[in-house]
């Protein structure tokens, strides 16, 4: 039924003037009202495409076969805490030495558009399980956190390679921020179109 009423829709397009108009806004309600109806019973995605990917370029790497070190950040669903998978922890924490491709998925399976994941791991103390979910949701600042890895690792051992950095001289610190692209700086709407808007405006309008 929804594909026959896609390809009515798609047909009545091609007209021009009022009907194109009201048919275009009624499909884009009716789309915006579809994808939030689906947030409400699950996530957007179901992140089998990305876990493939994922799983074929990392392998079955483990975060101490890394080339340098990481601090990579998730949310324990279930313990209510977060848990960082760090390099400098893997000689008091052997349990977080999980593959990355485990790890990567963890972190950015985001609430409401990627599913939790959970998988475990072995050591002679035992099994560990995780059930995690995006490292956004505990630290919306990575850098933050593996300054604070960083920090903790001199306080502990010593500056790293040698270099004279006391704990706390982060002008000593250079961050590097990689993005997955830049924002469009783009304007849509106006405090006065919003000051009318009501429950379904607020909903439609922002995804639509």
């Amino acid at each position: 039924m929804l594909y026959i009423f896609y390809l009515s829709i798609y047909t009545n397009l091609q007209c021009n003037g009022p009907e194109y108009i009201y048919i275009y806004r009624c499909w884009n309600l009716f789309s915006s009202m579809v994808k939030f109806t689906r947030t409400l019973f699950g996530p957007q995605y179901n992140g089998k495409y990305l876990h493939r990917l994922i799983r074929e370029k990392l392998g079955e790497t483990k975060l101490h076969q890394t080339l340098t070190n990481v601090v990579i950040p998730a949310f324990d669903i279930k313990r209510l805490q977060p848990t960082i998978f760090s390099s400098f922890q893997l000689k008091k924490r052997p349990d977080l030495n999980a593959s990355l491709s485990d790890i990567c998925i963890s972190t950015s399976a985001a609430p409401t558009y990627l599913p939790a994941h959970s998988f475990e791991t072995k050591t002679h103390h035992g099994v560990s399980k995780f059930d995690l979910i995006d490292g956004g949701v505990a630290a919306n600042n990575p850098a933050l956190v593996a300054m604070a890895e960083v920090t903790n690792q001199i306080c502990h051992e010593g500056p790293c390679d040698s270099l004279n950095v006391e704990p706390m001289q982060y002008d000593k610190f250079l961050v590097i921020s990689l993005g997955t692209g830049s924002q469009k700086q783009e304007t849509k709407y106006s405090a006065l179109e919003a000051a009318q808007w009501g429950i379904l405006s607020w909903v439609t309008t922002a995804n639509g």
